[in-house]
C-alpha cells in the first residue's frame, strides 16, 4: 500500500512538470548582440580606428593644436599675490589717491556732514533731520546712477570728473559759508538748516555715485586682472573709510573740508593722467594691428595641402 501511493505521487509529480510548461507563456527571445570586445577585434572596425588614427596624425602634424588647461580654484594665498601684483603697477599707482578718497568721502558724509545737526535740538528733530539727510543721499543715488551711464555713453568720462568735482565743491561751500563763517550771528533759521543740509547730502552722493562710476569703467580695463584690482580698491577704500572716521572726529570742521577737497583734486588729477596712459597705449596697439602685413616666406600652417585632401578623401571612401 505505501509503494503504491509513493508511486502515485511521483507520477503526479513528473505529469505537472509536463503540463506547467504548456500553460506559461513562451519568454521573449534576447537579440543578439555580439560582444564587444569580439566586436572591436573583427577586421572592419580595427580598419576604422586605424584610419581615424592616421588622419588625426596627419592633422596634427600639420596643425599645432593646443589644449587649454583646466580653470583652477585659486586659494586666498593667490588672491593675495594677484592684488600684491596688481597693486604694484604704475596705473594702479595713479589711482591710490582716487581710490583711497572714495572711503574717505563716504566717513564725510557720515562724520562731518551730520554733525551740523544742531545738539541742541531733541533726539526725535535730531532722528528726523537725519532720515531726511539720508533719504536725499539715496535718492541722488538712484537718479545718477543712470545719468552717469547715460552721460558716459554720450560723451565719455569726462563728464563724470566734472560731477564729481562740482559736487564735492558745492556740499563744502555751503556748508562753509552757511555755518562756520557764521554769517548768521546766531543760529540759522530753521528753514535754511534743514534745506542745505538735504541739498548738501544730495550734490555730495551725486559726486560719489559719478566716483563710483570712474572706479569701475578704470578697473574694468584690467580685464582678467579685474578680480585683483577690486581687491586693491576694496582695501583703499576701507582705509580711506577709517582713516576718514579717525582724523574727523578731532579736527575742526572746516579742516576735514579742506582736507577732502585736497585728497579729491589729488585723485582726480592722477585719474586723468592714468587716463591719458591709457588712451595713448590702445591707440599705438591700433596703429600697430592696422600696419601692414609682412609676406610670408613659407607656407601657413593652417593651409590645407593636397595631401591632406587626398589622404582624407581615400579615408572617406573607405569608410563607405
Amino acid at each position: 500500500m505505501l509503494w503504491s501511493m509513493v508511486a502515485i505521487s511521483a507520477l503526479g509529480t513528473a505529469t505537472m512538470a509536463l503540463v506547467d510548461p504548456l500553460t506559461k507563456p513562451p519568454l521573449p527571445q534576447q537579440p543578439n548582440i555580439p560582444n564587444s570586445k569580439k566586436l572591436l577585434k573583427s577586421p572592419a572596425p580595427q580598419r576604422v580606428l586605424s584610419k581615424t588614427q592616421s588622419l588625426l596624425e596627419i592633422l596634427s602634424s600639420q596643425h599645432s593644436i593646443t589644449v587649454p588647461d583646466p580653470p583652477t580654484k585659486k586659494t586666498t594665498m593667490g588672491r593675495l599675490r594677484e592684488i600684491k601684483n596688481v597693486a604694484s603697477e604704475r596705473s594702479t599707482l595713479l589711482l591710490v589717491m582716487f581710490l583711497f578718497n572714495q572711503g574717505l568721502n563716504c566717513a564725510y558724509s557720515f562724520t562731518v556732514l551730520t554733525a551740523y545737526v544742531p545738539d541742541a535740538w531733541d533726539s526725535s528733530r535730531k532722528s528726523s533731520l537725519l532720515a531726511e539727510i539720508f533719504l536725499s543721499i539715496g535718492v541722488a543715488s538712484i537718479i545718477f546712477s543712470f545719468l552717469t551711464g547715460i552721460l558716459y555713453d554720450k560723451f565719455g568720462w569726462k563728464p563724470l570728473i566734472a560731477i564729481n568735482l562740482l559736487g564735492t565743491i558745492m556740499c563744502i561751500a555751503q556748508l562753509i559759508i552757511g555755518f562756520d563763517l557764521n554769517l548768521w550771528g546766531s543760529t540759522p533759521p530753521l528753514e535754511f538748516l534743514i534745506a542745505n543740509l538735504v541739498i548738501g547730502g544730495f550734490v555730495l552722493s551725486a559726486s560719489s555715485t559719478a566716483s563710483n562710476s570712474l572706479i569701475n569703467i578704470a578697473l574694468s580695463a584690467y580685464g582678467e586682472r579685474s578680480p585683483g584690482a577690486f581687491g586693491v580698491y576694496r582695501v583703499l577704500f576701507c582705509l580711506g573709510m577709517v582713516i576718514g572716521s579717525l582724523i574727523f572726529r578731532f579736527l575742526n570742521r572746516t579742516v576735514c573740508s579742506v582736507i577732502n577737497l585736497v585728497i579729491l583734486l589729488g585723485g582726480c588729477w592722477m585719474y586723468t593722467i592714468n587716463k591719458a596712459e591709457n588712451e595713448a597705449k590702445s591707440k599705438n596697439s591700433q596703429t600697430n594691428t592696422n600696419a601692414p602685413a609682412v609676406k610670408l616666406e613659407k607656407e601657413p600652417s593652417f593651409v590645407i595641402k593636397s595631401s591632406m585632401i587626398k589622404k582624407s578623401s581615400a579615408f572617406e571612401s573607405e569608410m563607405v
